[in-house]
């Protein structure tokens, strides 16, 4: 398979996020529903959209993520990307 090299689309995003609430960091099947991009590509992306819409630096991240579960980590993202579709 080749890697895509572009920027990531809203659907992408939103089809990680509900994939994983699925395979919760299962990022081989995840991947496989996001044509073109490689696991490390999904872990990477759902850990910018952590940290993007969490507003959070990375060190700040691993703290946040050991003291909740990963699925609670997506739902939460998930509810900020649909709140702001809806502006």
């Amino acid at each position: 398979m080749l890697e895509k090299r572009t920027i990531w689309s809203l659907d992408e995003d939103l089809t990680l996020l509900e994939k994983n609430l699925i395979y919760p960091q299962k990022w081989f099947l995840i991947a496989k529903n996001i044509l073109g991009r490689t696991q490390h590509n999904v872990k990477n992306r759902f850990f910018c959209l952590v940290g993007l819409h969490l507003e959070i630096s990375v060190k700040e991240m691993k703290e946040f993520l050991r003291k909740h579960e990963t699925l609670e980590v997506t739902k939460l993202v998930l509810e900020k990307i649909r709140l702001e579709m809806k502006k």
